[in-house]
């Protein structure tokens, strides 16, 4: 009985710590560094391949592809494809799976298609968070292209200027990644190593 006790408290009080720092450094956690891309476009900087950037974009065009993800048959991801135009008038795609990214972007649509029907006057400028990367596949590349041609993003007269980047979504950052799933695991291995310890003393 006192044994059991003993663990029990062990347990729960590495969990509570556990929890309490995440708790505190939520702030942190939740948002991360990122390169404000807004600041660099209008300095006239290059584009901070491979950084985790932020920026808004301005109108939000539609989803002009997508891929399954299978594993053993069964979709293990939905990725979802979308042309965006900056404040800066560049366009670049984005990438998103998630439930709550995909509901941003298709308000961003929405709002984008109510505003040049002039249904509304004005919208908010859509966040985006991600990782930039340079668009390889060339498959995608063809659908982008294609579709910015159908919008007429690529004729002579146009203001948008097309470019091969992508905000990925989907990307996980490293440092959630050790917080969230390491501090768990290391709350765990602390706890069998107690319980190790507290056995070895007893039986001796």
């Amino acid at each position: 009985m006192g044994f059991r006790f003993i663990l029990g408290f062990v347990i729960v009080a590495l969990i509570a710590v556990g929890f309490n720092f995440i708790h505190q450094h939520s702030s942190f956690l939740s948002k991360g560094e990122t390169v404000n891309m807004d600041d660099l476009l209008k300095a006239k900087e290059d584009f901070p391949v491979g950084e985790f950037v932020h920026v808004d974009a301005a109108f939000v065009m539609d989803c002009f592809a997508s891929e399954e993800s299978k594993i053993n048959g069964i979709t293990s991801q939905m990725d979802s494809y979308y042309l965006v135009i900056l404040k800066s008038r560049y366009a670049v795609a984005v990438k998103a799976a998630s439930v709550d990214d995909i509901a941003v972007l298709e308000k961003g649509l929405q709002d984008t298609l109510d505003y040049m029907d002039e249904k509304i006057d004005t919208f908010d400028d859509v966040p985006l968070e991600g990782k930039l990367v340079e668009m390889t596949d060339s498959e995608l590349i063809r659908y982008y292209d294609e579709y910015s041609d159908e919008c007429g993003f690529n004729d002579a007269d146009s203001q948008i200027k097309v470019e091969h980047y992508m905000i990925d979504m989907t990307e996980i950052r490293t440092d959630k990644f050790l917080i969230y799933i390491g501090l768990p695991v290391a709350v765990l291995a602390v706890a069998a190593i107690v319980i190790v310890v507290i056995r070895k003393k007893k039986k001796s």
